[in-house]
């Protein structure tokens, strides 16, 4: 069986002194998309993006022009080894976006990568399953380690 990871972007796999950019915006950094991978192979993960990225993301971005942000996105995780299963919908809220991708595809065993708290977290349960990282440094060997803790 394998476990989940609801992935965020924005201060996981970038932070506030990143310097790759997309399009004037933070991109993502390879060395955070490496400790990525290093805690997807050794959980036996899947990747389901909770990023508001996800809206650029399909299965098809490959076909993509590389100057959409599809593309980026599907390039910069291919380089890295990694290979994104799904995204969730957008609904009104990521703790109800996250609820609503497990109802449709129940499993036990996940958890969300996000440096942020969202207003419906409590609410849905996410906080058991959050790894919180932090916008000033991205995700880090500790976040790793945790996250793989919480997914054992």
């Amino acid at each position: 069986m394998y476990n989940i990871i609801f992935l965020d972007f924005d201060g996981v796999l970038n932070c506030r002194n990143t310097k790759t950019k997309w399009k004037g915006w933070a991109g993502l950094e390879v060395q955070k998309l490496k400790l990525l991978k290093v805690l997807v192979d050794a959980t036996k993960s899947i990747i389901v993006l909770t990023t508001s990225w996800r809206q650029s993301w399909d299965f098809a971005s490959y076909k993509e022009p590389e100057t959409s942000t599809g593309n980026y996105i599907y390039r910069t995780f291919k380089e890295c080894g990694l290979t994104i299963r799904s995204k969730t919908e957008s609904l009104a809220g990521r703790g109800k976006e996250i609820n609503a991708w497990l109802e449709k595809y129940p499993h036990d065993n996940w958890i969300v990568l996000d440096d942020e708290l969202f207003f419906d977290f409590e609410k849905y349960g996410i906080l058991p399953h959050l790894v919180k990282t932090d916008y000033e440094y991205g995700l880090t060997k500790q976040d790793v380690k945790k996250a793989a803790q919480m997914l054992s």
